[in-house]
């Protein structure tokens, strides 16, 4: 992504520790860390990453688990945030999609035969 956009290591390690406002830039071995996924991001360093490569809130970090401050939160549901748990083995993912989505139905359900009571008005 960031040779897509024509940076060189040495110039997104400027631009991030600048937007972290930090005293010296991150080098060249530090960022080619980040991307080889030696080195571990923190949720800061990575929004920085994203403001730097001019890509949207939330396009790196939601890979992360995160999900940032002016992202759009509300286009997630529950299965995507499910989905996107890293902390979630894959057939931890499944069962509690299932259990989710059969939560959801339940719910559905009961609302659907849910008898009005007089003198309120029906939901």
């Amino acid at each position: 992504m960031r040779e897509e956009r024509g940076q060189t290591q040495d110039e997104l390690g400027e631009k991030v520790a600048s937007l972290l406002r930090l005293p010296k830039p991150y080098g060249q071995s530090h960022v080619s860390a980040w991307e080889r996924g030696i080195r571990e991001t923190s949720p800061a360093q990575l929004m920085a990453i994203e403001q730097a490569l001019d890509v949207p809130p939330g396009m790196l970090t939601r890979e992360m688990g995160w999900v940032p401050i002016g992202a759009d939160a509300t286009a997630q549901t529950v299965a995507d945030a499910i989905a996107r748990d890293v902390d979630l083995t894959p057939r931890q993912r499944v069962e509690l999609t299932r259990t989710w989505e059969a939560a959801v139905a339940a719910t559905r359900q009961a609302r659907t035969n849910r008898r009005p009571t007089p003198g309120r008005p029906g939901r």
